[in-house]
């Protein structure tokens, strides 16, 4: 189980209204809770009077810090931002990701005593959701826009972790490589895999860790655009994540770290394939849609209960040679999964609702179709009626009614 240690992310990462992404160093402030009254106070009467009216958003100060040989300029990067109108995202290091307000901002200038640094005295407030009508449109927008982040978020990760400066670390590279391969086949059919024998081609530079990032998702999700429909595609990548469970180390090692840093870059493109899926996705009916979200939820699920007992596996390690699970993937998957959550919602509610009858005597599909209060032709259509069937159906014939 992990502590909160595990739960604290080393910097706070701030994402202006118009995209402008700024990383930065924080050290802990205040969070303030503030009480909405009416309060009223009567001539002649003692005392006054309080109307709780529940709470406003939560407000945050937060004081961050740049530094570095740049830190100049990504402060003032972070100073321009603030003059964009709207909302940010922040991923606050203890409470996960935030949408805030920015009310003020103070720059502390001390170039004698802290050249090195550039403080930032801001005030936040939280603020709700402030867009409950968009489009079904807009919404899968949405999640392709953040499966992109997702992706790159999993990429930086990927070069972070793996090290491959030793012989036995490029090794255990090269055979994780191989039996993520082995996953990605197994999950096929037929003749589909051909691109796997890529993988194991690397060199031991940091252009070639950083290009093998990008064979790994293409080679996960390129074989998926060939499948027709939704329930497919997430079973293809179903079979993939749960391949990608026998990387997981037995034992605590340096190489251990570069086979679960694969076994993440692996699963995270499933978890993005299956959001892509369901961006493509022609459902017929309710039932469907909401399968496809029972499914990415269980696998978003699995992957994080596997990859958080990895990390287990190293707990006793010094904290260098530790592995910590999705530590840079986490917060922009969970937002993966929240925005396709609510585009299969969303498309669910134009979606027909499917009612299956099972029937308890003889009966004319005219006068089911009567009973019901559906379309004949259509109730024909949906059940594949044919010849003496149109005509009436048996006892025990199970029928499917689209309301």
């Amino acid at each position: 189980m992990s502590s909160w240690q595990d739960r604290v992310n080393k910097t706070i990462k701030l994402k202006s209204p118009s995209g402008v992404v700024v990383d930065a160093l924080w050290k802990g402030n205040k969070r303030i809770k503030d009480k909405k009254l009416g309060l009223f106070s009567y001539p002649k009467a003692r005392g006054t009077l309080a109307q709780d009216l529940d709470v406003e958003g939560d407000k945050y100060p937060l004081t961050i810090y740049f530094e570095g040989p740049n830190h100049d300029i990504d402060a003032q990067r972070f100073w321009n931002a603030c003059n964009e109108r709207g909302t940010w995202k922040v991923e606050h290091p203890t409470r996960g990701i935030l949408t805030l307000q920015l009310v003020t901002v103070t720059e502390d200038i001390q170039p004698v005593t802290n050249g090195n640094i550039t403080e930032m005295d801001s005030e936040w407030i939280e603020v709700g959701i402030d867009n409950p009508a968009a489009s079904v449109a807009q919404a899968a927008e949405d999640v392709l826009t953040q499966l992109d982040d997702t992706q790159a978020a999993a990429a930086d990760q990927f070069v972070e972790k793996v090290k491959v400066d030793k012989p036995s670390l490029l090794a255990r590279l090269r055979a994780s490589l191989s039996k993520a391969s082995d996953a990605i086949a197994s999950a096929q059919s037929g003749d589909a895999i051909t691109r796997q024998r890529d993988l194991t081609e690397i060199s031991d530079t940091a252009m070639g860790i950083t290009s093998l990032v990008g064979m790994i998702q293409d080679a996960v999700a390129t074989p998926a655009l060939n499948m027709r429909d939704a329930a497919t595609r997430y079973q293809y990548f179903e079979k993939i994540i749960s391949g990608a469970v026998g990387l997981t180390p037995k034992t605590a090692t340096a190489g251990g770290v570069n086979s679960m840093a694969v076994q993440e870059l692996v699963v995270t493109a499933c978890i993005c394939g299956m959001a892509q899926a369901t961006v493509d996705a022609e459902f017929a009916t309710r039932e469907e849609a909401l399968g496809c979200l029972e499914r990415i939820q269980q696998a978003f699920l699995t992957v994080t209960a596997n990859l958080d007992a990895a990390q287990t596996i190293y707990a006793d390690s010094p904290i260098d040679r530790q592995y910590f699970s999705q530590s840079g993937s986490f917060n922009d998957l969970a937002e993966l999964l929240r925005m396709t959550r609510a585009l299969l919602l969303r498309r669910s509610f134009d979606l027909a609702a499917a009612k299956r009858i099972t029937l308890r005597r003889d009966r004319a599909p005219i006068e089911i179709a009567i009973t019901e209060g559906v379309d004949f032709d259509t109730f024909i259509a949906s059940n594949a009626l044919k010849g003496d069937e149109i005509l009436l159906l048996p006892t025990g014939r199970e029928v499917v009614i689209y309301l």
